[in-house]
């Protein structure tokens, strides 16, 4: 899995997207490893979706796939040029399948991890940095499943309206809105 050149001789920094429509409901796009890519791949996931997913599905879904192609950036993918990833979404109503592959370093264990539930419940200087995406991912999706195979990891995931819904009519006591713009990777400070 090599990410396309911009200029198809090879050169690392110039990496594009290779979109590619399969049907009408599934769409596949390559991107070179990197947060402005993650940000590109959420706008182009949206472009195509459009109106065919109920508003908290598709904040939902955006903000999954944003945490786990971060992940891919920042933890499989860290320190290297070449590398890329691709995400592949299939619609279906109230549904949006999600595979994402990368060339990256394998999860540790071989496995996803479970994500914890993090203590909140704490002074804010005593909150941990990170820890919280794997608990969201597990907590917003369905039929997640991970294995990896000839050096790609795999990584799938189903965004279900109705379980959306569900983890959405739990959090009740907290603003945890859908109603924000596209959801992007953070960006990291110089």
């Amino acid at each position: 899995m090599r990410a396309p050149s911009a200029s198809g001789a090879g050169r690392r920094g110039l990496v594009r997207k290779v979109p590619r429509l399969l049907r009408s409901d599934r769409l596949e796009l390559t991107y070179g490893a990197s947060l402005g890519n993650v940000r590109d791949c959420l706008a182009e996931v949206r472009r195509w979706v459009g109106g065919r997913l109920p508003d908290d599905c598709l904040w939902a879904s955006e903000l999954v796939l944003a945490e786990a192609l971060t992940n891919i950036v920042e933890h499989a993918c860290r320190g290297r040029t070449d590398a890329c990833f691709t995400c592949e979404v299939t619609l279906s109503p109230g549904r949006l399948a999600c595979r994402l592959r990368d060339d990256g370093r394998p999860m540790p264990g071989l496995r996803a991890p479970e994500g914890a539930e993090q203590d909140v419940d704490v002074p804010v200087s005593d909150l941990p940095e990170g820890g919280y995406g794997w608990n969201l991912i597990r907590k917003l999706t369905g039929r997640l499943a991970y294995f990896r195979a000839d050096g790609v990891n795999h990584l799938s995931f189903e965004i279900d309206a109705a379980r959306v819904s569900a983890a959405l009519a739990c959090r009740n006591d907290a603003p945890f809105a859908p109603q924000h713009g596209p959801i992007g990777p953070r960006e990291q400070s110089a």
